[in-house]
């Protein structure tokens, strides 16, 4: 008689600088997915109130999560054993088994080994993985599955805000997708040189990237502001 394998329910969680966002996936299939704005978040209630939102959440027979925010673990950690009566799974270098072609596993951010890891199980092959957040990381992979290394620079959300902090008369401004870079008010410029600015930096870094590795990576990317971007870039695919 043959065996059916278990599809196991897992609740993953992207613990980043601006949101916090869940999925709950059983096997490979996505169920849910919402997420939590970290502005105001307060330790271990406001993380038991998002994951109050999962559903089925008596069901959750794991959580893996990867965190740029150190100091909300052990916030999330007591509100997963409290709700959900599991301990999470943090990522690592270690724990994901990415070989690091140079680079020192202790100093890379966990969120960009997920980010390099997973595309390259999607795509098997030698890539630049344009991770587009509150900072825009650029992680090469090489055919071999290695974590190179990259380049990191501000993200638009953070040239926004470095804009309005640091003038005396620019608005904050909500970026939207630009047709034409020549704009016709102050917010219409801000706009369009963040927005095209940022693609046009992402393409720069990109090309100089795939010059040093000596080869034709594919560039994929992902986090929020990726279909802004690649709506103004050459190079994303």
């Amino acid at each position: 008689m043959r065996k059916t394998r278990k599809t196991h329910m897992i609740l993953t969680a992207d613990i980043g600088n601006s949101t916090v966002s869940f999925a709950l996936f059983r096997g490979k299939r996505k169920l849910a997915k919402w997420s939590l704005e970290r502005v105001g978040l307060s330790g271990v209630a406001s993380f038991r109130s998002a994951l109050r939102k999962c559903p089925m959440r008596s069901k959750v027979e794991g959580v893996c999560a990867v965190s740029v925010v150190p100091a909300l673990n052990r916030f999330f950690r007591e509100a997963c054993r409290i709700e959900l009566g599991v301990s999470p799974l943090f990522a690592t270098p270690s724990v994901i088994g990415m070989e690091m072609g140079g680079y020192p596993a202790r100093s890379v951010g966990a969120d960009r080994i997920v980010g390099a890891y997973a595309a390259y199980e999607r795509y098997g092959r030698a890539l630049v993985v344009v991770d587009a957040g509150s900072a825009i990381t650029f992680d090469a992979v090489d055919d071999r599955g290695r974590f190179l290394g990259g380049a990191i620079s501000p993200g638009p959300e953070l040239m926004a805000l470095a804009l309005k902090s640091m003038t005396s008369r620019l608005p904050l401004v909500r970026l939207r997708r630009v047709r034409r870079v020549i704009g016709k008010d102050t917010r219409s410029c801000i706009s369009s040189g963040i927005v095209a600015g940022a693609a046009g930096l992402v393409d720069r870094i990109v090309e100089v990237i795939a010059r040093e590795m000596k080869g034709r990576p594919k560039v994929v990317a992902t986090c929020g502001w990726a279909r802004l971007l690649s709506s103004r870039s050459k190079k994303i695919e």
